[in-house]
Formats: C-alpha cells, sequence, structure tokens
C-alpha cells in the first residue's frame, strides 16, 4: 500500500534529521493519506453497507482535509 513503511524506510530515515526527515515522512503520510482516502471514495460508490459507506464519507472528509494542510 503507498506510504506504507518499510525496513528499508527506517533504515534511511534513522540518518537523516530536521528538513530531509520531514519532507521523507511528508512523503510517506501523504501517500499514505491519498490512498486511504481512494478507498475510502471506492466504498462510498461501490459499498454495499450503508453504515460503512457513511464512515467512508467522513473518512474522505477527514483525508481530504489533512492533505490540503500537508501542501
Amino acid at each position: 500500500m503507498p506510504g506504507m513503511v518499510t525496513k528499508s524506510d527506517l533504515l534511511i530515515a534513522q540518518r537523516l534529521n530536521a528538513e530531509p526527515f520531514d519532507k521523507l515522512f511528508r512523503k510517506h503520510l501523504k501517500d499514505f493519506l491519498t490512498q486511504s482516502l481512494l478507498v475510502a471514495k471506492g466504498e462510498q460508490t461501490s459499498g454495499a453497507n450503508e453504515a460503512t459507506k457513511q464512515f467512508a464519507k467522513t473518512l474522505s472528509a477527514a483525508r481530504s482535509t489533512t492533505l490540503a494542510d500537508l501542501k
């Protein structure tokens, strides 16, 4: 899944600090939030359970807000 941190990502992150670390963190967070938003939107249009679709709508709004804040 995009944004998932791998062992090699952790090894790289351990060698970074300040802005380079922040940049790497933001990249992974943005990738994760974007994928999560994509899944939530898919659930809203294709899901069968109304409660789950409502949760996906709430999650989409939260992810969109957080993504906008990252820019």
